[in-house]
């Protein structure tokens, strides 16, 4: 199997399923993110994952990472920030709020690169436009929802 990096951003998306009032509500939490899921569905597939990002050192941090560890995606390179964890909330798959703040940090990337790297635009743009895809045999980019950030 492969050796792949993965590097985006690592939310918990809050689905909230207004019914008929605030009272009759359905709520789900869930690990988000695009890498986050790619990175759990190489994962399963089989292969060796590194996940690259950001969490807080908050309980959602700790759920996000226990989740990515579950799935066997190596987590030794995700950094732990004070800061909250990014959450993205949609009401009846509407987005209504998001708090990435925390992706626009920077990343501790190794020097020692898996064979292919998957990349999102959820992370901060100056590594988005740097030298980051030399040296893998592949690089799948997800652009995402901020596809302007990308200069190259």
């Amino acid at each position: 199997m492969a050796n792949i990096d993965v590097i985006g951003g690592i939310f918990l998306d809050i689905y909230i399923v207004k019914n008929d009032g605030y009272h009759n509500s359905e709520i789900l939490q869930l690990p988000g993110g695009s890498a986050l899921n790619v990175a759990i569905g190489l994962s399963q597939l089989g292969h060796n994952v590194r996940m690259f990002g950001n969490v807080g050192k908050d309980f959602v941090g700790n759920f996000l990472l226990e989740r990515l560890s579950f799935h066997a995606v190596n987590v030794e390179w995700i950094k732990k920030v004070d800061q909250n964890t990014a959450t993205f909330i949609t009401m009846n798959e509407k987005p209504i709020a998001i708090d990435r703040r925390i992706n626009d940090l920077d990343l501790i990337i190794p020097k020692k690169k898996s064979e292919y790297l998957f990349i999102t635009t959820e992370i901060n743009e100056r590594l988005i436009n740097s030298d980051i895809f030399q040296n893998y045999k592949k690089t799948f980019f997800d652009i995402g929802p901020r596809p302007k950030l990308i200069n190259k």
